[in-house]
C-alpha cells in the first residue's frame, strides 16, 4: 500500500528557505528484504492473510510462500507487487565522501505519465557546499514515460556526514528521497599524528609533563585529552571502551581479542563488588556474540585460522582456546565438544611434533602457550608431563613470555616445584629497568609468533601477579604498561590491549587495588585543567578533560602539572595530543615495509603512464597496480587501499561481474604466459574484502620480496577527488608499516 504524499519533510535547506507548499513525505527507507515470517499459520482451507507495509523503495518486490502440512506435504509459489509513482525522483551520489572532494551531485527525474511534465528540482541538506549558492533548485521538462537527468556541482564540508534531501513536484505530483543508504559518510583529507605520554603518581606529589605542538597542523581537528584513573579498574574500563565495536566476526583473532578485555572487566566488576546494570548487560551482550562466532568458524579439524576461511594455525588455535577456556571458568556455558575438537587439533599439530630434531626458538615457545591453553581450558593431562620437562630443557631457547607461560603451566600441573620460583626470578633478573619501570623484550626478527614489546611484558606480569605480586620488577612492569596507553587509550593492537588488559585486571588483584582515598587535580599552564576525589570503592569512573588545539601554545611548550595528595591507592594519568596534517604535507611512511599505487587505464600494457585524470566517456574502467616490498618476511600481514568516492570496486567474486569464460569459476588462475596479470604474489593473500570506501586483502604469511595486487576501479561519477593513502601493517606487530603517498584524481564528464 502507499503512504500518504503529504508528510512534512525534515532538515534545512542547502541554500535556506523555499515557498509555502508543505513538503512532500521523504521516502528513506530502502532495506532489502520488505517482510518475513517463518511461521505463518493457515486456516483447514490453507488460506491467511497478512498486512504488510511496503518500504519506500520503488521497485518490484518478488514474493515467496512455501507452504508445509502436518502430513510432510509441501508447495510453493512466487508474485511480484510493484511499487511505483507517477512522478518520482532518483538521487544519484556517491556511497562516501572526502572532506574538499569536488562532484557533480545528480537526481533522475522520472515521468511515469502519458503526458509532458514540467517539473522543479530541489536538493536540500546540509555537509555539501554548492558550487552557485542559493541555487538548489532547478526545472526541467520530463517527457512522457521517461525520464531526465539534474545536477549540481559543490564541494564537501568538513562534516561527519552529507545528509541530503532530493525531490521533484510537477503536475500536481511530488516526490521526494534521500540516497539509498542515508547521509552520506564524510572521510577527513588528513594524516593523524599522536602523542601520548602517561604514568603512575604511587604516592603525595607532582609530576610535570611538555606539551609541544608541531608547526603545521590542521586547527580545526584534533585536540588535547587528559585522563585522571583512580585506579586500575578505573583504565581497564575506558580501555574496553575504547576498543571499537566488533564489526566482523570473520578475523578469529580479532574475536578472541575482543572476548578477553569484556572476561576481564566482568570479572573486575564482581572482585570489586559493583553492581552497574548497564555495563553488565554491554558485556554480556558482548561476550555472547565473541563465543558464537568463535563456535561457528571452528574448522572441521578442531583448530582455528586467522580469517573464517583460513586453514587452521597452531598459534591462533591455542589463543583461541585460552579464551573460551577463561570464558567456561568464568561460569560461562561451551560446549564440550569445541574444546574437545580443539584438544585434537593442537595435540596432533604441535604437541607430536615436540620431539622433533631442529625445532626454531619460535617452536619453543610456542609449545608452552599451548600447553598453558591446554591447562586453562580443562585440556591437560598426565602423561604431558614429559613435555613440560622438554620445555624446561630449553630454556636458552625460550622467550621471556615462553618463560612465563611454563612457570604457570608447572606451577598448575606441580604446585610447589621450586622451578617455578627459580623461572620467576630469572625473569625478574632479565627485566630491562629505567628508573621507574621496567619491560621485557623478545627477539625482534622472530615473527611466528606475536612477541612484542607490550605483549612480553604483559605476559610476564600477568605470571608476576599470580605467583610473585610483592616483587619490585612487578610493580615496575606494571608502571611499563600504565605508561604506554595510545590516543585511543588502548596499548598499539588489539591483541596487545587485550593481554595488557588481562595482566593489568592480575595487578589489580596482586595490589588489592580496590580501595582508594586521596584529592587530585591538573593544571595546563598554571590554569586550573581538572580535579576529583575518591574514597572507599568508587574506583571506576576516571576524571577527564579536553581542549581545542586553539587552547595551546604554538610558540612554547605548554606545562601539564598532576598532583596528588597522599592517601590510600594510585593515580594513573594519560595525556594525549592528537594532531592532524594535510595528506599532500606527509611523505609516504616506510617502516620496515613500503607501499606504492597507481592508476592505470585497464588493459594498458605495463609501460602505459599512470593516470590522474580520465574522461568517463573514454576510459570506461581502471586498473589499480598496489606494489608492496617486504625486506624482511612478515606475519599476519594486512593491506588496505582506499578509493575515489567517485569510483567503485568491480567485486570479481560476484557472479555479476565479467570474469574468464567460466563465469560460475571465480578462483585466480595463474597463467605463465601472463605471469603479471592479476599482479604478483596474489596466491599468498586471501581473498579480499571489498568496502564501500576501499578494499583489504590479507596474508598469513609473505616472504620477503616484492608483491604487486590489483583491482579493477569503475568510475561513476564526475568530480576531483581526494584518495587518501594505502596503509600495510602487520596486525600483531602495527609499528612495521608503510604508507603510499595519497593523490588528486579527477573524473571528468
Amino acid at each position: 500500500r502507499f503512504r500518504p504524499a503529504n508528510l512534512p519533510h525534515k532538515g534545512p535547506g542547502l541554500g535556506g528557505g523555499g515557498g509555502g507548499l508543505e513538503a512532500p513525505f521523504v521516502r528513506e527507507d530502502f532495506p532489502d528484504t520488505a517482510y518475513w515470517n517463518p511461521t505463518f499459520i493457515t486456516d483447514e482451507e490453507g488460506l491467511a492473510q497478512v498486512t504488510v507495509t511496503l518500504p519506500d523503495s520503488l521497485t518490484t518486490w518478488n514474493i515467496q510462500t512455501r507452504g508445509l502440512t502436518v502430513d510432510t506435504r509441501v508447495g510453493q509459489t512466487e508474485t511480484e507487487v510493484v511499487t511505483t509513482k507517477p512522478l518520482l525522483v532518483r538521487p544519484v551520489t556517491p556511497r562516501f565522501l572526502v572532506a574538499g572532494d569536488h562532484i557533480e551531485l545528480a537526481a533522475i527525474v522520472h515521468n511515469n505519465t502519458s503526458s509532458t511534465v514540467d517539473a522543479a528540482v530541489t536538493l536540500e541538506g546540509n555537509g555539501f557546499t554548492l558550487d552557485t549558492a542559493g541555487q538548489t533548485a532547478q526545472s526541467v521538462s520530463v517527457p512522457a514515460n521517461g525520464r531526465a537527468r539534474v545536477a549540481w556541482w559543490g564541494t564537501a564540508d568538513s562534516a561527519e556526514t552529507a545528509d541530503l534531501t532530493f525531490s521533484v513536484s510537477g503536475g500536481g505530483m511530488e516526490d521526494a528521497a534521500k540516497p539509498a543508504l542515508g547521509p552520506i559518510p564524510i572521510r577527513k583529507y588528513l594524516a593523524p599524528q599522536t602523542f601520548v605520554t602517561a604514568g603512575v603518581i604511587p604516592d603525595g606529589g607532582s609530576v610535570r609533563e611538555a606539551i609541544s605542538l608541531p608547526r603545521s597542523f590542521d586547527v580545526d581537528s584534533g585536540g588535547f585529552d587528559l585522563e585522571l584513573a583512580p585506579s586500575l579498574a578505573a583504565s581497564l574500563l575506558t580501555g574496553l571502551e575504547a576498543m571499537p565495536e566488533l564489526s566482523s566476526t570473520r578475523y578469529n583473532e580479532t574475536v578472541v581479542s575482543y572476548l578477553l578485555p569484556n572476561l576481564e572487566l566482568q570479572r573486575g566488576l564482581q572482585l570489586s563488588g559493583r553492581a552497574d546494570p548497564e555495563v553488565g548487560a554491554r558485556l554480556d551482550k558482548n561476550i555472547e556474540t565473541c563465543i558464537n562466532a568463535l563456535i561457528r568458524n571452528q574448522n572441521d579439524d578442531g583448530g582455528w585460522g586467522w580469517t573464517a576461511e583460513s586453514p587452521s594455525d597452531g598459534y591462533i588455535s591455542a589463543y583461541i582456546l585460552f579464551g573460551l577456556g577463561r570464558a567456561r571458568n568464568g561460569g560461562i556455558l561451551i560446549p564440550d565438544s569445541t574444546l574437545e575438537r580443539a584438544y585434537v587439533y593442537l595435540r596432533e599439530n604441535v604437541l607430536t611434533e615436540v620431539f622433533t630434531p631442529g625445532w626454531e626458538a619460535w617452536q619453543h615457545d610456542r609449545l608452552t602457550f599451548v600447553m598453558y591453553a591446554l591447562m586453562q581450558s580443562g585440556g591437560y593431562r598426565p602423561e604431558d608431563a614429559p613435555i613440560l620437562e622438554t620445555a624446561l630443557g630449553q630454556l636458552d631457547q625460550l622467550s621471556p613470555w615462553g618463560k612465563a607461560f611454563l612457570a604457570l603451566s608447572l606451577e598448575i600441573s606441580q604446585p610447589g616445584d621450586k622451578r617455578v620460583s627459580e623461572l620467576l626470578n630469572d625473569l625478574s633478573a632479565s627485566a630491562i629497568r629505567t628508573a621507574s619501570s621496567a619491560h621485557w623484550e623478545s627477539q625482534p626478527a622472530i615473527r611466528r609468533d606475536p612477541a612484542t614489546t607490550l605483549y612480553t611484558t604483559a605476559v610476564v606480569t600477568y605470571a608476576l601477579a599470580q605467583r610473585d605480586p610483592a616483587s619490585p620488577v612487578f610493580i615496575e612492569s606494571v608502571r611499563y604498561l600504565a605508561r604506554h596507553r595510545d590516543v585511543r587509550g588502548l596499548w598499539g593492537s588489539n591483541y596487545e590491549s587485550a593481554w595488557v588488559i588481562l595482566a593489568l585486571t592480575e595487578a589489580m588483584k596482586g595490589f588489592g587495588e580496590l580501595q582508594a582515598d586521596y584529592t587530585f587535580y591538573a593544571t595546563l599552564n598554571n590554569a586550573p585543567l581538572a580535579s576529583g576525589a575518591v574514597s572507599g570503592t568508587d574506583i571506576f569512573t576516571p576524571v577527564t578533560a579536553s581542549l581545542p588545539l586553539e587552547f595551546l601554545s604554538t610558540q612554547k611548550p605548554n606545562a601539564l602539572t598532576i598532583h596528588r595528595e597522599n592517601g590510600l591507592g594510585r593515580l594513573y594519568y594519560r595525556a594525549a595530543l592528537l594532531i592532524n596534517r594535510p595528506v599532500e604535507d606527509v611523505q609516504p611512511l616506510d617502516r620496515g615495509m613500503s607501499v606504492e599505487r597507481l592508476y592505470y587505464a585497464a588493459g594498458c600494457e605495463l609501460d602505459c603512464a599512470p593516470l590522474t585524470t580520465l574522461e568517463l566517456a573514454s576510459v570506461p574502467q581502471v586498473t589499480v597496480r598496489l606494489t608492496l616490498s617486504l625486506p624482511e618476511d612478515a606475519y599476519y600481514l594486512m593491506l588496505e587501499d582506499y578509493i575515489p568516492a567517485g569510483a567503485e570496486i568491480l567485486d570479481q567474486n560476484l557472479k555479476t561481474s565479467q570474469q574468464a569464460e567460466d563465469a560460475t569459476d571465480v578462483t585466480p588462475v595463474y597463467d605463465d604466459e601472463d605471469p603479471f596479470a592479476r599482479g604478483w604474489g596474489w596466491w599468498y593473500f586471501n581473498t579480499p574484502q571489498v568496502r564501500d570506501d576501499g578494499i583489504l586483502w590479507t596474508a598469513d604469511y609473505l616472504p620477503a620480496g616484492t608483491y604487486e595486487l590489483t583491482y579493477i576501479l569503475q568510475p561513476v561519477q564526475a568530480g576531483e577527488f581526494r584518495v587518501l593513502p594505502a596503509h600495510a601493517w602487520q596486525a600483531f606487530f602495527p609499528e612495521v608499516q608503510g604508507t603510499s603517498a595519497g593523490m588528486i584524481f579527477e573524473i571528468k564528464p
